[in-house]
């Protein structure tokens, strides 16, 4: 099994290379929510450290694949490390992903984290 800092990122969101903008999107809010500190799934499995390591990985993700230019960096890079085929990515640029020239949101550790302590007092006021 791969370290989590070995996995590429498309393996890291359980997506193609091919994957549209939508795509990567829709899988790094699932992923977001599977490691959320409230989530049931991981809630056991991870401390808090860890959880925020894995989420920073997801965001790297994120921030990577939404980015046209950033995205053709990367694809080079696992082309060059040979865990990525040019088939693979064939056609992705005129195909045309969907994906903007600039990220559409920030995204940070710590906005994910506060937004998890405001959903939190949101649902139990009294703590």
């Amino acid at each position: 099994m791969k370290r989590l800092t070995e996995v590429n990122y498309y393996d890291l969101l359980d997506i193609s290379p091919k994957a549209s903008f939508e795509e990567v999107q829709a899988a790094y809010d699932e992923a977001i929510a599977a490691y959320a500190s409230d989530s049931i799934v991981t809630y056991s499995l991870f401390t808090k450290q860890e959880r925020e390591q894995i989420i920073a990985r997801l965001l790297e993700a994120y921030k990577t694949l939404t980015n046209t230019h950033l995205r053709r960096e990367y694809n080079e890079l696992l082309i060059e490390k040979g865990e990525l085929s040019q088939d693979e990515i064939r056609g992705l640029a005129s195909e045309g992903t969907g994906l903007p020239e600039t990220r559409l949101r920030e995204v940070t550790v710590e906005s994910i984290t506060h937004e998890e302590r405001v959903q939190q007092c949101r649902r139990n006021p009294w703590r």
